[in-house]
């Protein structure tokens, strides 16, 4: 278990898988549309923090598109703030 302290909530970090920091671009997608692009800021096996563009639209369910990491992921958006979006990977990469 990961026991750093979340940088959202400055309590200890409860997820399972260790978050890797990677600042890496992708796609918010539904289905074959592309919403818009987004930063992928740390990601783990099971989810990611993801940063948006000011204003985006922030959909329950989606895929994001991250080509790095296996290609078109399936999320459930967790939390949401200041323009960041904590994420579940609806299967574990």
């Amino acid at each position: 278990m990961n026991h750093s302290v979340s940088a959202r909530t400055n309590e200890p970090d409860r997820r399972l898988n260790e978050r890797m920091e990677c600042n890496r671009p992708a796609i918010v997608r539904l289905g074959n549309s592309k919403l818009f692009n987004c930063i992928i800021k740390d990601i783990s096996r099971s989810g990611a923090r993801i940063l948006l563009p000011q204003g985006a639209w922030e959909p329950s369910y989606f895929e994001l598109d991250y080509p790095q990491y296996g290609g078109i992921i399936a999320v459930k958006k967790i939390w949401s703030a200041d323009g960041m979006l904590g994420v579940k990977f609806l299967n574990e990469i």
